[in-house]
């Protein structure tokens, strides 16, 4: 075993990322199958491990994001499977999940029917299902490939909860007529395919068909406010996910489809990230 300095390791990437350290740590840590939160600044690698590293080190010198070198990302909590076919779930999707879980008209200990529309890694079904075990969860995505690993991050955690299914299904076009929803919670496409903020590793490593949506990156938005209309239930709740400017038309659209109660959150960056809202029918 040879110990290493990770600030080493760090100045051979710190041209690719600004956070070249952390990210450092994370592909050490996962090399020693440890947690990030065990990995100082010095660690001690055999030359297999070596080996290793480099090569990871290799496919973030390329851009290739943490999440999907190693394969898996840390949401609420639990340590999630990921795919090229699932979003990397970002801390600001965590606080959509703390303002639907802070909503005292959600009752925790009532049988609620949620519905997950576009669950991919079932980051945010299955954060919520891990704080409320009374509540029924429909996770669905029209990639097989997104859903299986959403299923497989169901399976490996240590909780246990009886009300949780999957289902491939497109939003578009998909109708319970069985169910209306009590709570309807959405991270979908919002990015304008022209949109200059986005980064590179963003686009040409994340799932596009999971990242962009045409009319300014509306339509997704429009068609699940649409068709929460159509399957909430009396008194039920909308929780969206949107991009840092279109806040105000999201707004707008959710009134005039009749919703009210419709509320706007700020990211850690101080943009409207992603609103609430309530129908009464």
């Amino acid at each position: 075993m040879t110990s290493y300095s990770l600030d080493k390791w760090a100045k051979m990437i710190q041209t690719a990322t600004p956070t070249a350290l952390l990210d450092v740590r994370h592909l050490v840590a996962f090399v020693l199958g440890k947690s990030i939160h065990e990995i100082g600044l010095c660690a001690s690698l055999n030359p297999e491990q070596e080996v290793q590293l480099r090569q990871y080190i290799k496919r973030r010198l390329e851009g290739e994001p943490i999440a999907y070198i190693i394969g898996q990302w840390d949401f609420y909590g639990l340590t999630l499977q990921l795919n090229r076919h699932t979003l990397i779930p970002r801390p600001e999707t965590e606080q959509l999940v703390d303002a639907v879980l802070a909503n005292d008209s959600l009752v925790r200990t009532r049988l609620l029917e949620v519905v997950d529309l576009g669950t991919g890694s079932g980051a945010i079904a299955l954060a919520l299902a891990s704080q409320r075990p009374k509540w029924s969860f429909t996770a669905i995505d029209n990639n097989l490939a997104a859903l299986a690993c959403a299923q497989e991050n169901f399976q490996l955690q240590s909780w246990q909860h009886d009300g949780v299914r999957f289902m491939c299904k497109d939003w578009c076009q998909w109708q319970d007529v069985a169910t209306q929803f009590d709570l309807i919670v959405a991270n979908p496409p919002y990015i304008a395919s022209d949109d200059p903020h986005i980064m590179a590793e963003v686009s040409q490593y994340e799932p596009h068909k999971a990242l962009f949506s045409i009319d300014s990156g509306l339509h997704d938005i429009r068609v699940i406010i649409k068709w929460s209309v159509a399957n909430l239930s009396d008194g039920g709740w909308l929780y969206l996910e949107h991009g840092f400017d279109q806040a105000g038309e999201v707004v707008r659209y959710a009134k005039a489809m009749g919703l009210t109660d419709v509320t706007c959150y700020k990211d850690y960056s101080g943009h409207d990230r992603f609103i609430s809202a309530r129908l009464y029918r």
